[in-house]
């Protein structure tokens, strides 16, 4: 059941309103990825990226973190996440087949992530890693510099070995760790304060 009186007051919130600018983002980018508008695109995924640094910034200087924030910001996050191989194939078909298995193994760390969050928690956990933080912030890099001049080998080599590195952390804290907080920046200071 959802209770409205919480939405009413999460959505008056700064950090959810641009977490919301975020997801309503998204419909504009791919139609310009459909049509081939890469410097929209560019301007349009960057407002995206810098939209998913400063909710979670904003937030804490505000002191407007809260649950739902989190979850709502992870939401966000997973809609770029997945749109992302789209948009790649739409923009740059050629080095994503060229690079298919790397594509994939990466994509399959993503899945098992999810999916035992779920099967072991039940629920999205919402964690804000900071391995996570930066392999979207590549993210984010990869793209537009693939747009604006090319696909570079190497910054997509660092770019996968930190989504498997990101996503093996988080199936760590996932397999040994109850009651996971949302905040909790990191494998090893979880270890450090157990």
């Amino acid at each position: 059941m959802i209770d409205y009186s919480v939405l009413k007051v999460e959505f008056r919130r700064i950090p959810n309103l641009i977490t919301l600018l975020r997801i309503l983002l998204i419909p504009f980018l791919y139609y310009f990825a459909f049509s081939q508008q890469k410097i929209l695109f560019v301007l349009f995924l960057t407002l995206a990226g810098l939209s998913d640094f400063f909710d979670g910034f904003i937030a804490r200087k505000l002191h407007q973190t809260s649950q739902f924030g989190a979850q709502f910001d992870s939401f966000a996050d997973d809609i770029v996440n997945f749109s992302v191989l789209v948009w790649l194939w739409l923009f740059i078909p050629q080095f994503l087949q060229l690079h298919i298995v790397l594509v994939s193994i990466a994509f399959a760390f993503f899945l098992i992530f999810i999916l035992l969050e779920l099967l072991i928690h039940k629920k999205r956990l919402a964690m804000h890693l900071y391995s996570h933080k930066f392999t979207n912030l590549l993210l984010y890099l990869f793209i537009i510099h693939s747009l604006l001049f090319s696909p570079s080998e190497s910054f997509f080599l660092i770019f996968v070995l930190s989504v498997i590195l990101a996503m093996l952390e988080g199936i760590i804290i996932i397999l040994f760790f109850k009651n996971i907080s949302s905040d909790i920046p990191s494998l090893f200071l979880l270890l450090s304060h157990k």
